[in-house]
């Protein structure tokens, strides 16, 4: 497939997220949202102001008005959200938990926690229609964390510096995230469940972010499942994306999958890098589908670990012998256990934030 031809993005370059932190910030001291689309939400005469954190238990609209630095782990999230049909809007301020009292406060919390914990509470049940937006969360264990949230959005965000910038979590369902920079964590997004717990992450959509300088860019866990990453920046991470066990039929299109240390893995990450020959390489049979992205080079996908051989599309057999990132082997040698053909030949203009 043929896409735009860029204007010198061969070799994508980190954007600034400064520059997009005071935008946000600007916007919000007009008074002015970014659109993310319908809500439920009750008619209020003025969203309620937040200066610090709380625990949000009303249907509502909710607004920063300064930046907030938690100093304690009083709650599971310095802001928790445990209300159907709530808006929560940063107006660009920054929730920043790098003050926190010791690295022991700092691990427990969560800059933002939707419905947190609730999937082990006696009776519980997903929290509906939940909208995070224009905000920035850093030096959090988790800075944005959903758990079994039914509905939602999480759009113009940041998120520097957590171990995870983004979690879904069981059953958060139906959820976009969209417009916002997920950098320099351990993980940019984590999609994670429990087959015994609500399932897992599903009919999740992840589009126009830029995902970039993350130890794993996006990373599809445990029972995630019918989730689409679409036209995102998926660049100078450690692993563009990996895609775990039990997770299936997920989808990557029109994404520009670029100078990642590995591209796209479908494999037990755990399996293969924490308990090493113990428990085999973590190779999957199944495979993940991920054409029309396009992969940094315009002859597409290379093969992870540079075999002698290159390894070969699962379903036209064409070879992933590329300059770009790469693809990873399924059980079956010599096949990919990535789907990557057809590709993009030239970058998507379309990809990323600036391209939404």
């Amino acid at each position: 497939m043929e896409g735009t031809e860029p204007t010198d993005r061969s070799t994508p370059t980190r954007r600034g997220s400064h520059g997009r932190r005071l935008f946000l910030r600007a916007l919000g001291a007009a008074g002015v949202g970014i659109a993310v689309g319908p809500s439920s939400v009750a008619a209020r005469d003025s969203p309620t102001e937040i200066d610090g954190c709380t625990t949000i238990t009303e249907p509502g609209e909710y607004v920063l008005t300064e930046d907030v630095s938690p100093t304690t782990a009083d709650g599971y999230g310095c802001i928790d959200v445990r209300a159907d049909d709530v808006v929560l809007d940063g107006r660009g301020h920054v929730i920043d938990g790098t003050g926190a009292a010791d690295e022991g406060d700092r691990a427990r919390l969560a800059g933002i926690a939707v419905n947190p914990e609730g999937t082990f509470e006696p009776d519980a049940r997903p929290v509906e229609n939940v909208t995070v937006r224009n905000l920035t969360a850093t030096g959090f264990a988790t800075g944005i964390r959903y758990e079994s949230v039914d509905g939602g959005r999480i759009a113009g965000v940041e998120t520097p510096d957590d171990g995870v910038g983004i979690a879904l979590l069981f059953g958060a369902r139906g959820i976009t995230i969209e417009d916002s920079v997920l950098s320099e964590s351990g993980a940019g997004v984590d999609l994670f469940g429990d087959p015994d717990v609500y399932g897992g992450p599903s009919g999740v959509t992840l589009v126009h972010n830029d995902v970039e300088d993350n130890e794993v860019g996006i990373r599809l866990g445990h029972e995630a499942t019918d989730n689409a990453i679409e036209r995102n920046r998926i660049v100078d991470n450690g692993t563009g994306a990996v895609q775990g066990v039990f997770a299936r039929d997920n989808v990557f299109r029109g994404n520009a999958i670029c100078a990642n240390e590995s591209g796209i893995r479908n494999v037990d990450e755990f399996a293969s890098d924490v308990l090493g020959e113990e428990a085999g390489d973590g190779r999957f049979e199944d495979v993940l589908d991920a054409t029309a992205n396009y992969w940094g080079a315009s002859d597409g996908p290379s093969s992870h670990g540079e075999p002698a051989e290159p390894f070969v599309d699962p379903v036209t057999g064409a070879p992933a012998d590329g300059a770009g990132d790469t693809v990873s082997e399924s059980l079956d040698p010599g096949v990919a256990n990535v789907r990557f053909d057809p590709f993009l030949k030239t970058y998507p203009e379309d990809a990323g934030v600036d391209g939404a």
